[in-house]
């Protein structure tokens, strides 16, 4: 018993070290910067985003925060073992708690009385920004590039021929 313990704890050290190197790494700042700890700010959310981009952007383009509300986005980062029917990677587990303080930051508080949307078709937010636009059905975020094509690198603002 002692035995598994130790293991856990040697293991739980390695995955925090991994996590600090590969922040260091990304982020390619120095510690010894005298500014680093004036940008820590901005920076960690550069960070959390360009970490929610590596993520999600591997399997399905990726979503803007504001799409579905902060409630929303924490049931989908808690059901890591049946993300829409998939269990996401180790990778994606790791950087969970970057991913949350993107999408936290980002996203939007849900209304009282709204019913919290677990699909992107379904997001109030989504209707709203496309009153006259014919969405296909089943809408579903890689219906967006059809009108969006630099949606893969988050920019919606950009949108094609309709």
């Amino acid at each position: 018993m002692k035995f598994s313990s130790q293991v856990r704890f040697v293991e739980k050290w390695i995955l925090l070290t991994l996590i600090a190197i590969f922040w260091l790494l990304t982020t390619q700042v120095s510690l010894a910067n005298p500014d680093y700890y004036a940008q820590a700010g901005s920076n960690q959310q550069n960070i959390s985003q360009d970490i929610y981009l590596r993520n999600c952007s591997s399997c399905h383009i990726p979503l803007p925060a504001q799409i579905l509300p902060t409630e929303s986005w924490q049931k989908i980062l808690n059901s890591s073992q049946n993300h829409y029917g998939v269990a996401l990677p180790t990778s994606v587990k790791v950087s969970a708690n970057f991913i949350w303080i993107y999408l936290k930051n980002n996203s939007r508080p849900s209304v009282v009385g709204e019913t919290l949307p677990k699909y992107v078709s379904n997001s109030r937010y989504l209707k709203a920004l496309h009153p006259n636009v014919q969405l296909p059905k089943p809408a579903n975020h890689n219906s967006c590039q059809s009108c969006h094509p630099l949606a893969q690198q988050l920019d919606y603002f950009n949108v094609g021929e309709l």
